[in-house]
């Protein structure tokens, strides 16, 4: 299922395929693709997945990297998005 199907792609501003890379996880070369297009800065960037390949990924990328299930990333998203309050006391950054 894709995030449209899932209802999540709101959440993202950028999203990278397997379409748009010519190498898959865990090279870094999707991350580097997203963050190039959101002119992120690696050293404020923190990238989470949900697996080890991604871990590999996020710190080949030069990045600060944290596993999280996929479960555990849809009940951040869809708290950060209805209660921002809740994020601040219990995920301080």
């Amino acid at each position: 299922m894709s995030l449209r199907e899932w209802g999540l792609e709101r959440f993202f501003e950028v999203v990278i395929t397997g379409v748009e890379v010519s190498t898959p996880k865990p090279h870094p070369e999707g991350i580097l693709l997203a963050m190039e297009q959101m002119k992120a800065i690696p050293a404020e960037t923190i990238y989470v997945g949900d697996s080890h390949a991604d871990v590999i990924a996020g710190g080949s990328a030069g990045l600060t990297t944290a596993k999280q299930t996929f479960k555990q990333l849809l009940e951040c998203l869809f708290i950060s998005h209805y209660n921002q309050s809740y994020i601040r006391k219990y995920y301080p950054i």
